[in-house]
């Protein structure tokens, strides 16, 4: 395998016939083989004994098995991507497989998940939304362990429901944003070597509204600055894969979006494209020509913002560079309307970009005009009769 460990694997067929397959893994190829043989003891004593043979197949031995068929299905179809493969990973490595990885499958219960899935956030509501994932990655293995009839049904969509409350967006005020983005000059400014472009990464994210992934994955080809309104194609984003590295990919929700630019974004392209040192078909890239990683634009963030321990409540507060997305979903919400917002986002359910992009609207609500003509009417005369 590309980690250096060796895979043993195996076809049988189980007691109604249907054709299945036993693997195991181990440092080095005898001790595979001497894994698998034992994995097979085991199993064949219960084939044998008419049963369906999951008492030997743990729960971390099923979620290798849907994993390798994830990963085919996504090099036939794109389904799921390979990134989303690789995030659900890290969640099953971090903190399923830890608590419940040796699991008998024909052992667990609905109460066992629960439980499982409930003593993954903190006491203080940390690690809810990783709760949460774990929650959905759960009911899609054990749809998988259905299949295979290795459960007898859906036990993971039966778990309790996962409750959370996701704080309000945070987006960044216009007095923060002008002081990131001196910290941010000052260092791309310094001539002693090859700087990353925090600054006009920052500065197209504030111009479109894309994730970073799709403002790195950007190529000069959907860049459109010759018409009457300039604007780019955004179609891709950068990723990263587990033993291939860097790989570009479609957008979150595989949506293409043309976005109009405004003049400071048209401004700064033009600079970039005329004054290219490297040559390449992306816009912003290393010295090599090569898209930037994510960790790459991560660690030249820290290192500028070093020197500036008093912005530090900033990223206290909750700033990361989804913070800006949010920030442009905003300032359109209360300009143009929910509408326009959801579509410069790329959201199919206006409902998502108001609960998860656009901050709440705190503004004074003033019409102490009409209401005060409410006790200060006079009050008409009534006739006595007499």
């Amino acid at each position: 395998m590309e980690d250096g460990t060796w895979k043993a694997k195996a076809s049988y067929r189980d007691v109604k016939g249907v054709k299945r397959e036993l693997t195991a893994r181990a440092k080095s190829k005898s001790r595979a083989e001497t894994a698998l043989n034992d994995k097979w003891h085991r199993l064949s004593k219960q084939i044998i004994n008419g049963r369906l043979g999951t008492e030997s197949i743990t729960l971390s031995a099923v979620f290798d098995q849907w994993f390798e068929h994830l990963e085919r299905r996504s090099e036939r179809t794109g389904k799921p991507t390979m990134r989303s493969i690789y995030d659900d990973r890290l969640v099953v490595n971090n903190h399923v497989l830890p608590r419940a990885g040796e699991w008998a499958m024909d052992q667990i219960t609905v109460g066992m998940l629960n439980e499982m899935l409930w003593s993954i956030p903190g006491k203080d509501g940390s690690l809810m939304a990783t709760a949460r994932r774990a929650q959905t990655i759960m009911s899609r293995l054990c749809a998988y362990a259905v299949s295979h009839e290795l459960l007898p049904f859906n036990m993971g969509r039966e778990t309790d429901k996962i409750e959370y409350t996701s704080p309000p967006p945070k987006v960044v005020e216009p007095e923060e944003l002008g002081a990131i983005r001196e910290v941010f000059r000052a260092w791309c400014d310094h001539p002693t070597r090859w700087r990353t472009p925090i600054l006009d990464i920052l500065d197209l994210m504030l111009a479109t509204g894309c994730r970073i992934g799709e403002v790195l994955a950007l190529t000069w080809d959907k860049v459109h600055l010759e018409d009457d309104v300039a604007w780019v194609m955004i179609d891709s984003s950068t990723g990263y894969v587990p033993g291939k590295g860097m790989a570009i990919g479609p957008t979150k929700n595989r949506k293409s979006l043309r976005i109009a630019l405004p003049d400071f974004a048209v401004t700064l392209l033009m600079r970039r494209m005329t004054s290219q040192i490297v040559e390449s078909e992306y816009v912003f890239h290393t010295s090599a020509g090569n898209p930037y990683y994510l960790s790459q634009i991560e660690r030249s963030v820290k290192w500028a913002m070093s020197p500036a321990p008093h912005l530090q409540h900033i990223w206290q507060g909750g700033f990361r560079s989804h913070s800006l997305r949010k920030t442009v979903l905003t300032a359109i919400e209360r300009e143009h309307g929910l509408a326009a917002a959801a579509a410069q986002g790329g959201h199919s359910k206006e409902y998502i970009t108001e609960k998860f992009y656009v901050a709440p609207n705190l503004a004074t609500i003033d019409h102490t005009d009409a209401i005060g003509q409410l006790i200060t009417m006079k009050s008409p005369v009534v006739a006595t009769g007499e």
